[in-house]
């Protein structure tokens, strides 16, 4: 066998394999779901984005900063139920916001107190 053949058979080998490989490739992510996993994530964190996300509530709060960052870690704001929107942490004091438009914190001692809206908030912590 010449040299010339060799390499010949050896390229169309070659382009064959990977021919085959990219075929294999879009039915293993086709059986597995891999690409409709990809758009679901991808459309989940699209979502967690647009959230007003912050460590402690405002109306003013960007939805996020300028460098496309979320200001909080996510494992931070939690979704509880029984009317509990999110909750977080904010200058050692742990704070709720209810679907009623309503917040509580944790004093410093330990007592839990209330608020009718984000205003009586602010007030109180200032």
């Amino acid at each position: 066998m010449n040299n010339g053949n060799f390499f010949g058979t050896l390229v169309i080998t070659l382009v064959i394999l990977v021919v085959i490989f990219l075929l294999l490739r879009e039915v293993v992510c086709w059986y597995w779901k891999i690409n409709q996993n990809l758009a679901l994530l991808t459309e989940i964190r699209d979502l967690l984005a647009s959230k007003r996300i912050g460590t402690m509530p405002t109306a003013e709060m960007p939805l996020v900063t300028p460098n496309g960052v979320a200001p909080v870690d996510l494992a931070e704001k939690t979704q509880l139920s029984n009317g509990v929107v999110e909750s977080g942490k904010s200058n050692g004091r742990d704070w709720t916001r209810f679907s009623d438009g309503t917040y509580e914190i944790t004093t410093i001692g330990g007592n839990k107190r209330r608020f009718n809206n984000l205003a009586e908030l602010k007030d109180y912590i200032n």
